[in-house]
């Protein structure tokens, strides 16, 4: 990439913007920041209630104002949720909640009889977590009640071994917040199809940019005319695939980042791969 004035944006964990300067601001990425950018998954499709059980919702639960979704993570038993370090470090434990068993952000806010709201008791960060590069971005949240699992409220499987075929799915409810406020629409959960991108040619998109390693996985969508991926509101939601061993669902990855605007295919999003990390296996 040559020395000339131009500015990418990186959309981190909690909808983070952080910016990196190779030189040249153009007016077009300044509007991708400050106009309307996706709020969601971009290109995704709605799923059916319970489709993914063990998704779940983290919210931060403020002492004044409204309970409101940030991020996304995944059941990995009765008693803990794994989803981004980047999600939970240096907020309050004690103002984060996770919901179970919703399918539409409206539902996860409220109190309806068929989700489960719990709060944490405590948060472990991989101890080689570094917010700056956002390699091994990966916590473990630990619940102050156990979920009781039903058919909308399930662990997820893990693969062993990162072996896949097939294409992959993203899946998350993105933010509910918009310049004007609350969106007044039902958020449906999304999920949207991706292919996992080599790390030799997911750095090279990225080259003079960040650094990509082996504890990542990159994924684009599956059209290359279209724009498709994760956005805002979706980072700790998981990248399910299809292990090779057994044809299980498994997750794959957890989504840590992104580029500005969601879903260009000449930036892969980038994905905490879980597989390589052993933060979760002794839990």
């Amino acid at each position: 990439m040559s020395v000339h004035l131009k500015m990418f944006l990186r959309l981190s964990f909690s909808g983070c913007m952080c910016l990196v300067l190779t030189m040249a601001a153009s007016s077009e990425a300044l509007q991708n920041v400050h106009g309307r950018p996706s709020l969601k998954i971009v290109g995704g499709v709605n799923t059916t209630d319970a489709e993914f059980p063990y998704l779940v919702s983290i919210q931060m639960n403020p002492d004044f104002g409204n309970r409101y979704h940030y991020c996304g993570g995944s059941i990995l038993n009765a008693s803990h949720v794994i989803s981004t370090a980047s999600c939970v470090e240096g907020r309050l434990v004690s103002q984060i909640q996770v919901v179970a068993g919703a399918h539409t952000l409206q539902t996860a806010l409220a109190d309806d009889p068929r989700i489960q709201r719990r709060n944490i008791a405590s948060v472990t960060l991989h101890p080689q977590f570094d917010p700056e590069t956002l390699q091994n971005n990966i916590a473990l949240l630990s619940l102050s009640e156990s979920l009781q699992l039903n058919s909308r409220i399930q662990p997820i499987l893990i693969s062993q071994e990162g072996k896949y075929v097939g294409n992959c799915t993203v899946v998350g409810w993105g933010s509910n917040l918009t310049p004007d406020g609350p969106s007044p629409e039902p958020q449906f959960l999304l999920k949207q199809n991706m292919t996992i991108v080599s790390l030799s040619t997911c750095q090279s998109s990225y080259e003079f940019i960040y650094d990509i390693v082996e504890t990542m996985i990159c994924a684009k969508g599956t059209t290359e005319e279209k724009t498709e991926g994760p956005c805002t509101g979706d980072s700790g939601s998981p990248l399910l695939c299809t292990d090779a061993s057994n044809n299980a669902t498994v997750v794959a990855g957890i989504f840590s980042w992104s580029m500005i605007p969601c879903g260009d295919a000449s930036y892969p999003s980038v994905y905490t791969n879980i597989t390589t990390l052993t933060t979760i296996n002794s839990v």
